[in-house]
């Protein structure tokens, strides 16, 4: 190597190491400054939809601010909107709100909030909400206790074999059918029939 190529080649490196320090002093944080204005730009566009009644902002602005997703975590945020979309009718998210409330997760612990988000979402035909409304019934957890209540919502939350809910239901429905009457048994399948009749 001849000195002339010693020094292009320094010079290569010398110009390589500040190509890298330009990139991360300046093109680095000017990319993230323009993808946070951007992810505002979407926050403020999300919620003015939100606000107008669209409830797949509403779902979209719940789950940013549930799992932190280009905002800060905000639970109490995240179910306001959720809330938001569950009034419209949207049975999925009913069925999540029933299980926040019922397991206190990010929300305090409310077993009749549970219960009234659950019956809203069972009754729209959601199994893990005829699940949930079941068990409420067969503990008494925002409800008075009630078996054949209970037992009516594992008969319809085991309508389709194929759910996660379908064994577990089954299960319950052994264990609570030990301490029913055969009348009690008859009875909650009446009622399921009749509910199955009216959907």
């Amino acid at each position: 190597m001849n000195l002339g190529q010693g020094l292009a080649k320094i010079g290569n490196t010398h110009a390589v190491r500040l190509g890298k320090k330009i990139v991360e002093l300046i093109i680095e944080p000017e990319k993230q400054l323009v993808s946070a204005m951007t992810g505002a730009k979407i926050l403020v566009a999300l919620k003015n939809e939100a606000l107008k009644g669209d409830v797949s902002a509403q779902l979209s602005l719940g789950r940013m601010y549930f799992r932190g997703d280009g905002v800060a975590q905000d639970t109490t945020e995240a179910v306001t909107w959720y809330r938001k979309a569950a009034a419209t009718g949207y049975g999925a998210v009913q069925e999540f709100l029933g299980t926040l409330y019922d397991n206190g997760d990010g929300v305090p612990q409310n077993y009749a909030e549970a219960v009234t988000w659950y019956r809203q979402a069972a009754n729209q035909g959601y199994i893990g909400a005829q699940y949930g409304l079941a068990v409420m019934y067969e503990k008494g957890n925002g409800v008075p206790p009630d078996d054949v209540a209970a037992y009516k919502w594992l008969i319809l939350a085991t309508s389709k074999p194929k759910t996660k809910f379908y064994a577990v239901a089954l299960h319950a429905m052994a264990i609570l059918a030990k301490r029913m009457t055969l009348d009690d048994i008859a009875r909650a399948g009446r009622e399921a029939s009749v509910w199955t009749a009216r959907s």
